[in-house]
């Protein structure tokens, strides 16, 4: 005797506004639009299917609530009772700091949105969070211009999933074994992070570009710790910003810079000219 299999659907919110029902299908992470007239708000629906999700979650997340900042991409909505751990965050139309570049054919912004960034950045390790994730796709431009970090705290539940497309931004003491503990994630790593997305910013491209395939890249990375820092400048970069890349990207943790010096940095480089000269060709 055949059942009919139970369908769940995530009710969403924009605040305390009711914006319509969701019915979680297909990959771990979709797009929802709400509401069938404009102004139209864009939804990202993540959830996962990893056995102990539920007890994870509830124990990553739920300072979430919490968590305040100009900054940040917060979620607008969090289920914990669903049958998949389930989270609601809302996309900007301006993208990522790479789409809103290459809207706007100019990198003269990303001194700033570097800077802002690195705010968020800050306000998630004042509070013990790390964001284990730091890439471009996860910086997001909101409708006012700003800098909105994205999908913190989510490596517990998201890296599981079959492959790790952030394996290019990791840290060489998550990725090659040593002698000492295991380092999963830390906040130093999420420097290291912060550095390589400086060049993916600037460039448009994934670190390490030039490595075909994830296993080319850590036998490199194996042979050289600092394979980082053999980069070749890119022309787009100022000079500033490329001493900042290779402070967050040394080899060795303790050596990297900590995220107040980082704005510091950044702050410096932004005063002193860090966007002149910086918008490219683009084809």
């Amino acid at each position: 005797m055949s059942t009919t299999p139970t369908v769940y659907h995530v009710d969403l919110y924009l605040g305390n506004r009711y914006m319509g029902g969701y019915f979680p299908e297909g990959h771990f992470s979709s797009l929802y639009i709400a509401g069938a007239q404009p102004p139209q708000q864009l939804y990202r629906v993540v959830r996962t299917k990893i056995q102990n999700a539920r007890e994870v979650w509830l124990s990553t997340t739920r300072e979430w609530n919490h968590l305040n900042h100009a900054h940040l991409a917060i979620f607008s909505q969090m289920i914990y009772n669903y049958p998949l751990p389930t989270f609601v965050q809302p996309i900007y139309r301006n993208g990522n700091i790479v789409d809103f570049c290459i809207k706007h054919r100019s990198l003269a912004s990303l001194p700033i949105i570097l800077v802002q960034t690195a705010q968020g950045l800050e306000y998630l390790h004042s509070r013990g969070i790390i964001h284990g994730r730091i890439h471009a796709s996860n910086i997001l431009i909101d409708d006012d211009g700003q800098a909105r970090l994205s999908d913190f705290g989510l490596y517990p539940i998201i890296e599981p999933l079959t492959g790790d497309p952030f394996l290019w931004w990791k840290a060489p003491e998550q990725l090659v074994p040593t002698d000492g503990a295991e380092v999963l994630q830390s906040f130093s790593a999420d420097i290291y992070s912060f550095g390589l997305t400086i060049v993916e910013a600037y460039t448009f491209k994934r670190p390490f570009v030039h490595i075909r395939s994830a296993f080319q890249f850590l036998i490199q990375l194996e042979e050289d710790l600092g394979l980082a820092t053999t980069i070749h400048k890119p022309a787009r970069i100022p000079g500033s910003l490329w001493m900042i890349f290779r402070a967050c990207c040394d080899p060795t943790p303790e050596r990297r810079l900590s995220v107040v010096r980082l704005i510091a940095l950044l702050h410096r480089a932004k005063s002193h000219g860090g966007a002149k000269g910086a918008n490219p060709k683009f084809q």
